[in-house]
């Protein structure tokens, strides 16, 4: 009787489900075909509804979804404004946010919510509080800033609970699986607009940004599927990490595959113009290959020689050329990444030592000035857009002291301290490429967890960080965070 009932309950669902799909596309159709502004948000409705009605049923099934058409939104907002312009509130960005309300639902009316059982999931709830009350907050200028910084902010950190509830071990190699191919696509595609160029759509997004930070002297940074250069070369980074990682445990049969794999995403980064990815896959390199090597006076010793190395080029190498003598593409794009590689704290070559005083001035300001904070939405682009106060830094951390306060920025410090401790405590107690490449993306990226704008990145590495907590605490209970599971 109970099977009889559920099965009509599942026919009714897919009824009503294949009902809405194909009203839908019907509405979509005829949108596309009319055009105009509500074009956007045709697509934006029929996008939450594919990926949340899943959602109560299948969260799963959501979660990937949305961690595939990520790294793709930013070609689908672009496409936008070729045909209905540019939009001051893409309705496009709140698909993040209507799969993780919707899955949350889903799990709390299911009981399966898991916010205890470690240091860690109480702090980030902590810092989730902190970061509610401080939706309030008036320095911030108004309540449409708070939403935004929800939206920004409390959102991606929210991952970090999902995943906790439905990562387990097969669902984390799924996911990492999804970076490692969506990052491959990515970089490949990434060659072809440094090689060949940019579609017409894409140029005419690049015309109605005046985005001076998409350009290297005369050449346009690649930004692939993504919203910008700095999320594309922030996702391969991420892609690059678990791929070195899988050749580090690949059998022989897959590491030419692998290797190749390696090569095409750094390759297509270093492209990116970006140190920042560059200097990132480097460490990356050290922590996987020390990690790698079990004994630890040797794996001290490799990392060592590594960045003794790179240190010594740096110090012994420089160069008076300009970017402008270069050949416009991928010479432009090389030139500038050896600029400031060989010349890290030159002002004139390198953003670095701008980046670094940026982030410890705004943490300074924030204890000296606003030790209550000026509201969850101060350090993100809904403070400009809506009319509040801006104030931000180059580094999450900064922005975090700035936005949630002297409390919310100790949460977010302790949160990073214990969140890569205990990813590191995992890896060693679950061998093989997925734990080692969570912890490596979690170390490399310090500083850059949340970054407004890059929209395909924060839920993907809080979702990861909660996956890692939710085996750490699974190892705990079992009496297995200590030693090394069996085969």
């Amino acid at each position: 009787m109970i099977g009889t009932e559920t099965l009509s309950t599942r026919r009714n669902a897919a009824l009503v489900w294949s009902a809405l799909l194909a009203v839908g596309a019907v509405f979509l159709g005829r949108q596309i075909v009319v055009g105009g502004p509500m074009l956007r948000v045709t697509v934006a409705i029929v996008v939450m509804v594919v990926l949340a009605i899943p959602a109560l049923e299948r969260p799963r099934s959501a979660v990937l979804g949305l961690f595939i058409l990520l790294p793709l939104m930013g070609t689908l907002r672009h496409m936008f404004v070729s045909a209905t312009g540019a939009a001051a509130l893409d309705p496009l960005l709140l698909v993040t946010s209507s799969v993780a309300v919707t899955v949350f639902v889903s799990l709390m009316l299911k009981r399966e919510m898991d916010f205890t059982g470690t240091t860690l999931a109480k702090i980030v709830f902590l810092l989730l509080v902190v970061g509610l009350i401080q939706v309030f907050n008036p320095g911030q200028g108004n309540l449409l800033v708070g939403l935004t910084g929800v939206m920004i902010n409390l959102i991606p950190i929210s991952f970090f609970f999902v995943a906790r509830s439905i990562a387990d071990l097969e669902f984390t190699h799924k996911v990492v699986r999804i970076v490692l191919v969506m990052g491959t696509l990515a970089a490949a595609y990434g060659l072809v607009q440094v090689f060949v160029g940019f579609r017409g759509f894409e140029k005419t997004w690049l015309g109605s940004q005046g985005y001076t930070a998409a350009t290297v002297g005369s050449t346009t940074r690649p930004f692939s599927f993504f919203n910008n250069s700095a999320e594309y070369a922030a996702y391969a980074h991420y892609a690059f990490v678990v791929a070195l990682a899988m050749l580090m445990f690949a059998p022989k049969a897959r590491r030419l595959l692998l290797a190749a794999v390696v090569g095409v995403i750094a390759y297509a980064g270093f492209l990116t113009g970006s140190r920042g990815f560059t200097v990132k896959i480097a460490l990356a390199v050290v922590v996987l290959i020390a990690a790698r090597v079990r004994n630890r006076v040797l794996a001290t010793g490799v990392a060592m020689i590594l960045v003794t190395l790179a240190v010594g080029w740096s110090a012994t190498t420089s160069s008076d050329s300009t970017i402008q003598e270069k050949e416009s593409g991928a010479a432009q794009l090389i030139e500038q990444q050896l600029r400031a590689l060989r010349d890290p704290f030159d002002r004139s070559k390198s953003t670095l030592p701008i980046h670094f005083e940026s982030g410890t001035a705004g943490i300074s300001y924030a204890i000296s000035h606003q030790p209550i904070g000026l509201g969850t939405g101060s350090a993100t682009r809904g403070a400009a857009k809506f009319g509040g106060r801006s104030a931000g830094t180059e580094l999450d951390i900064g922005d975090a002291f700035l936005s949630l306060g002297i409390p919310g920025g100790i949460l977010y410090v302790l949160a990073i301290v214990v969140a890569v401790v205990q990813a590191s405590r995992v890896r060693r107690a679950l061998p093989g490429p997925v734990w080692i490449a969570i912890w490596a993306m979690a170390v490399t990226s310090i500083g850059a967890w949340l970054i407004g704008g890059q929209y395909a990145i924060t839920p993907l590495i809080w979702f990861l960080i909660g996956a890692s907590d939710g085996a750490y605490k699974r190892l705990r209970d079992r009496g297995l965070m200590d030693g090394t599971l069996p085969a």
